[in-house]
């Protein structure tokens, strides 16, 4: 029968053999991520060309001050606001669809073109007549239904008073 274990002897290699194994493992780092490290070295040089280094380590050596200044900023009323609407900024950007998004955003930048173009020097008779062309229509149809989208949600959130508004 085997004897029960009652001490276990603990072998710390001496400091000068850590070391040699340490650099070993370092050097056979690097030996098969070369590539990696000269491109590393190349980013971290262009950061300390730029001053990116010298604004970190000064933000290091700082950062009880930092965070002191930083947390004085967001403690403040408003902040909270600025949170709240930056979640519902992202939330409703998540609920848009992207090519929906993308035939708005390209009639917008379309549009501003046409207006530049015409300068705004558009006599009374000519805008009565360009709101028959297909192009006013279409987005005259889409406007309305932007409004009374908006209208319907903010009379379920009880924003507006049933009925319409207050405005006579």
């Amino acid at each position: 029968m085997a004897k029960a274990i009652r001490q276990i002897k603990q072998v710390n290699p001496a400091p000068e053999e850590w070391q040699a194994a340490s650099m070993s493992a370092v050097v056979k780092a690097a030996a098969e991520n070369g590539e990696s490290l000269i491109k590393l070295l190349e980013i971290i040089k262009q950061l300390d060309g730029m001053g990116v280094l010298n604004a970190m380590e000064g933000l290091l050596q700082n950062r009880v001050d930092v965070a002191e200044i930083a947390l004085g900023q967001l403690n403040q009323p408003a902040m909270y606001h600025v949170i709240k609407n930056g979640m519902n900024v992202f939330k409703f950007l998540g609920s848009i669809d992207p090519e929906q998004l993308q035939t708005i955003l390209s009639g917008i930048t379309s549009g501003f073109e046409k207006a530049a173009q015409s300068g705004g020097q558009e006599s009374l008779w000519k805008l009565g007549k360009s709101m028959r062309s297909p192009e006013v229509k279409r987005s005259l149809a889409m406007m309305a239904g932007v409004l009374a989208g908006m209208g319907e949600a903010m009379e379920q959130n009880h924003s507006l008073p049933k009925g319409g508004t207050d405005i006579g």
